[in-house]
């Protein structure tokens, strides 16, 4: 399962980088930087209802956890490539804030569920592999602007698809994901004990 979090966690960050460098300058190009604005906007009020995911993940369950943050995360990619109206403004960045959040709550809890000694090395890896995707992400979409130019009038808008589509392609991983039949739950309640969450930052959405 470790493979697979990783998996999971560069098709999250990858194209996350890739959308995130590139939107501002293709909403800049349409006029549409106040739409952009307010995008950014509902991302962030999607976002700080983590709590309110965190509880519904341990109702349904980590693996369609994952399934439904993807989904939701890649549309909300989708979207982004058409900057038309206030309408796909709103709806991209609740879908994206929405998508981001439970997917990394999804990826905490499966950490949270391999084996103890295994957890540490695996938080240190996912750190390493933010970082790479961010670095890697940035400078791939330069490059596949570029290229997309040579055939496509409008080479920001397929980069912002494409990328939006690879956050689709990982949910085809999901269903072989072998969970623990004993799935600690996200959310803790304990005696005297105040409630335990895993809660994940989205500062790089």
């Amino acid at each position: 399962m470790i493979y697979k979090i990783y998996f999971f966690y560069f098709f999250y960050l990858f194209p996350m980088w890739i959308s995130k460098t590139l939107q501002p300058i293709y909403w800049e190009q349409q006029a549409q930087l106040t739409l952009f604005s307010i995008s950014y906007v509902m991302m962030a009020i999607a976002g700080a209802c983590s709590l309110l995911y965190a509880k519904g993940l341990s109702q349904i369950g980590t693996k369609h956890g994952l399934m439904v943050g993807f989904f939701l995360y890649g549309g909300g990619l989708v979207l982004r490539a058409y900057p038309t109206g206030m309408a796909i403004a709103v709806t991209s960045g609740l879908m994206a804030g929405m998508g981001a959040s439970i997917i990394a709550i999804a990826l905490k809890s499966l950490i949270f569920n391999i084996d103890k000694q295994e957890q540490n090395k695996v938080l240190l890896h996912t750190d390493n592999l933010s970082t790479i995707a961010q670095s890697l992400g940035a400078f791939i979409a330069g490059g596949l602007v570029t290229i997309l130019s040579i055939i496509d009038q409008t080479p920001y808008r397929s980069a912002l698809l494409i990328s939006g589509v690879m956050v689709l392609i990982a949910i085809v991983a999901i269903p072989s994901l072998k969970i623990p039949k004993t799935e600690k739950p996200l959310v803790k309640k304990a005696p005297k004990k105040a409630l335990h969450f895993f809660i994940f930052s989205i500062k790089q959405i």
